[in-house]
């Protein structure tokens, strides 16, 4: 079956998730490489030290699942292939779009000679976008917030 023919025999409710999760990505991608990084931070809001988690209830843990799972789809069947800033982004999006609450946090690689860094994202501690963590990352502060 074609990838066409699987998205079309998908439900309706899962096709639309796709589908936003597609459009999401691609906005997301062009903001990081188009818009400085301290830009898109101001956008976020306030960045905070690395908070305890409030656990996601199960609703919650839920639709992060199905966030996971539509970004996953889009960037393994689609030519996409966004930067991990892109994903945590594009998932925010979602989220915010869903009236969801949202971490995204920010993590360096300590000792690499490039300085690695990465983004991530989850919903009560239900990971969504970007992990698992590279080895060696620390986070060093989050971005967090409800719609």
């Amino acid at each position: 079956m074609s990838r066409l023919a699987r998205l079309i025999a998908l439900p309706g409710g899962q096709r639309r998730l796709l589908l936003a999760a597609m459009a999401a990505l691609a906005r997301a991608a062009l903001q990081v490489w188009l818009v400085p990084f301290p830009r898109i931070a101001a956008q976020l809001g306030t960045m905070q030290p690395p908070q305890p988690v409030t656990p996601a209830n199960e609703i919650e843990a839920e639709q992060a699942r199905e966030l996971r799972w539509a970004i996953a789809a889009v960037i393994h069947y689609t030519p996409l292939r966004p930067a991990c800033l892109a994903q945590a982004l594009a998932a925010r999006n979602l989220c915010r779009a869903r009236g969801l609450r949202w971490a995204l946090h920010l993590g360096a690689a300590p000792g690499q000679p490039k300085g690695e860094t990465h983004a991530w994202l989850d919903l009560g501690g239900v990971p969504i976008t970007g992990y698992p963590l590279p080895a060696d990352m620390v986070e060093v502060g989050c971005f967090a917030g409800r719609v």
